[in-house]
């Protein structure tokens, strides 16, 4: 169901004014795996990075059904049963752009283990359709217009580093996904109370607040590159 695709460069302003390094990342994200490319400005790193997953299903349903079948003579109409088929297939595309930062606390030393803090932000943007038998669903779309959500992730790890160029680490952390979905509907009936004819609209609203906290762990090998790049692989 999962598909990773990892496209982003995060650039930094006035960079011959300090000492930096460019950063490539692959490691376990904030929602699948994920590759992260950043910018390092002495002990800070700043990464970025944009996710990717594409679901599909299809359903196949089959069967008989009591339908009424009206005839303009007596007794006008009656129950039979009907052979019928429905088929529905489903898409959904989540982009998953997120920024982040990890702040080493220690120095690059080869032969010694450097402690770090992570965090980062991630903004999912969901999209997909439903057609049955061919025809769109639009309540589908609707569905993911009205969705929000957001996604954090805050961590803190460790390094060992064998040279200035390589080093591998672990890391242990917190992500937690936050859900927003708002619906508000509106349906006007017209009724005869007897004497005259009558609309009335009637509304409703429902809203859903959902949120999920689970703890992660992950390996990393990094790669720093003293040109002015780095990558890390987890």
């Amino acid at each position: 169901m999962k598909r990773t695709f990892v496209l982003f460069v995060l650039l930094a302003g006035a960079t011959s004014m300090i000492s930096a390094q460019f950063v490539f990342g692959v490691k376990p994200g904030l929602t699948m795996n994920s590759a992260q490319f950043g910018f390092k400005m002495s002990g800070l790193v700043l990464l970025g990075g944009l996710e990717f997953l594409r679901t599909t299903a299809t359903t196949d349903e089959s069967g008989t059904r009591l339908n009424y079948v009206y005839s303009p003579l007596p007794p006008y109409g009656s129950y039979q049963l009907a052979p019928y088929s429905d088929k529905t297939e489903s898409s959904a595309n989540i982009y998953v752009p997120f920024i982040g930062a990890k702040l080493l606390l220690g120095g690059q030393e080869t032969g010694r283990t450097g402690a770090y803090v992570t965090g980062y932000i991630a903004k999912p943007i969901i999209s997909g359709k439903s057609l049955t038998n061919g025809k769109d669903d639009e309540s589908t779309k609707k569905l993911f217009d009205n969705l929000g959500v957001w996604a954090f992730q805050a961590g803190f790890g460790g390094e060992y580093f064998f040279s200035e160029s390589f080093s591998i680490g672990g890391e242990f952390g917190l992500r937690a996904f936050l859900a927003t979905y708002n619906e508000e509907e509106s349906q006007t009936q017209t009724v005869f109370d007897g004497v005259t004819t009558r609309s009335y609209t009637t509304t409703s609203r429902y809203n859903l607040d959902l949120g999920l906290g689970i703890t992660y762990s992950t390996m990393c090998l990094n790669f720093y590159f003293q040109n002015g790049s780095s990558i890390s692989l987890a």
